[in-house]
């Protein structure tokens, strides 16, 4: 492997600086905002370092040996890095697709991020093999390493591209969900049990700017796995509850499930549903910084197969228990649902506000709760993507350097933007569809498959075989639906 001259210092502005053979910049003074000196957990790492950030301390070596993780290890760390938000919105895909539909389009997008997953993992286990013994090569660390050897330096800023983009969408629907919770608290906490959604934002969103103003997350980093507790806390609880609740329509006569495709259904709304379930198993960018702590990564593989069947399992249990617990009259946040209840059939096609089947407290509010937890750990460390990169450009090297007046201007803008959109809309499901019909297949699909393939080609690895290469066919032209009617049907339902 290249030789690299290293640098960090802890307020030095970001810079890039070029290996021994001159063609690979890399940022080197991530340090400053991750807190120099600080080996924080795998999980931790897998969460933050999707970017090219070769000397952040999470990523980089440059304070000893990391601490190498098994094949369990791994796949814990894979779970962490999958479980999120997408969870919401889980439980209205029924109502937008189906029951059994929506079942099979959950164990199809498992199987399709499944093999998407193990064509990353051989194209780059194959080229880290030859940079072993080849010094004019670089080793793969990162996703954007991933793009850089796949197409060149437009790979790499393809990568980052859409890297950014997704974190910054994903940070707006942070802060919806981060309203919605503090709205099923507000008679706890703020003490005005009446209290709006967008007045909740309001009150959220100086929260999440002070989080977002720190220059070491180093703390925040350490507690993920609490993060990722919460998240796996937070799926129990929609099984548990959607279960007890089932009792609320069990004396009506009108159905309230919607088992096979609704008759409403457009041929669109499979492909939105695909959206959100994408996103919902997205971890590709996460791969590159999990197999580095390996002690051997050809274990990887059993991690991932391990992974998707307990996320396959967790998320369909979501899925059928969220739709069995409250029917085609669950609300938009399932918080809501937990917590209010309809008195009869004809009160359950009528708005949340005219319900008057009693309400739930305590389990609705350890969700809310849990919920909470997960995102004001998560916000700032997926902010801090952002940050980086519109730091490491040419005009935030001359404006936004570390401890200036612009930096923390750049960053309260780049949060004011996500608190915006929370104002703007309280339909996290259709905006997290919005963002991952577009950035999931371009992740988890596209960049995958033609950069692996090219990555191949330079290896010199043998060709897949023909049932290989019609899947992938198959999975690409699945992506495009993704892109073209999941977006469009789910940019009209949050338009609506």
């Amino acid at each position: 492997m290249a030789s690299r001259r290293h640098s960090l210092e802890v307020d030095a502005p970001p810079s890039f600086e070029v290996d021994s053979t001159g063609s690979r910049p890399s940022l080197t003074a991530q340090g400053r905002q991750l807190g120099a000196g600080s080996r924080p957990s795998a999980v931790a790492r897998s969460v933050t370092c999707q970017l090219n950030l070769d000397q952040d301390p999470l990523v980089g070596s440059m304070h000893g040996p990391r601490e190498q993780i098994t094949q369990v290890g791994a796949m814990l760390t894979l779970i962490a890095a999958i479980i999120g938000a997408g969870i919401m919105a889980l439980p209205q895909l029924p109502v937008q697709s189906g029951l059994l539909p929506s079942s099979a389009l959950c164990v199809a997008t498992a199987l399709y991020t499944l093999e998407t997953g193990l064509v990353f993992t051989d194209a780059m286990v194959r080229h880290n093999e030859l940079a072993e013994g080849d010094s004019s090569r670089a080793k793969i660390l990162t996703f954007e390493d991933f793009g850089r050897e796949g197409a060149g330096e437009a790979g790499a800023q393809l990568v980052r591209a859409s890297v950014v983009a997704r974190v910054a969408g994903l940070c707006s629907g942070y802060a919806i969900l981060l309203g919605q919770q503090l709205k099923g608290m507000s008679d706890l906490i703020l003490l005005l049990p009446d209290a709006s959604y967008r007045t909740c934002v309001l009150m959220v969103g100086p929260i999440l700017w002070l989080l977002s103003m720190m220059r070491d997350t180093v703390a925040i980093a350490k507690l993920m796995p609490l993060a990722t507790a919460a998240g796996v806390a937070s799926c129990v609880l929609i099984v548990v509850k959607g279960i007890v609740d089932a009792q609320v329509w069990k004396g009506w006569d009108e159905p309230v499930h919607i088992i096979g495709p609704p008759p409403h259904m457009s041929f669109m709304a499979p492909f939105s549903a695909l959206a959100t379930l994408n996103g919902a198993f997205g971890f590709i960018p996460n791969v590159p910084t999990i197999t580095a702590d390996m002690a051997d990564v050809r274990e990887f593989n059993g991690s991932l197969y391990g992974t998707m069947a307990i996320i396959t399992v967790l998320y369909w249990g979501v899925v059928v228990a969220g739709h069995y617990g409250y029917g085609d009259f669950v609300e938009e946040s399932i918080v809501d649902s937990m917590m209010y209840h309809p008195g009869n059939y004809e009160e359950s096609r009528l708005p949340l506000e005219a319900w008057t089947g009693g309400k739930t407290v305590m389990v609705p509010r350890i969700m809310c709760i849990a919920v909470a937890v997960n995102i004001l750990l998560s916000y700032p460390l997926n902010m801090m993507c952002v940050f980086v990169s519109v730091e490491s450009t040419s005009c935030g090297q001359s404006y936004c350097r570390a401890g200036t007046a612009g930096n923390y201007i750049m960053r309260s803008v780049l949060v004011g933007v996500t608190v915006s959109v929370a104002l703007m809309t309280e339909k996290f499901g259709e905006l997290y569809a919005v963002i991952m019909a577009v950035l999931g297949p371009l992740q988890g699909v596209f960049f995958v498959f033609f950069f692996a393939y090219r990555i191949r080609r330079k290896c010199g690895a043998p060709d897949y075989s023909s049932c290989r290469k019609t899947a992938h066919c198959v999975f690409t032209l699945l992506g495009i639906g993704i892109t073209v009617f999941g977006l469009y049907d789910s940019l009209n339902a949050l338009l609506s």
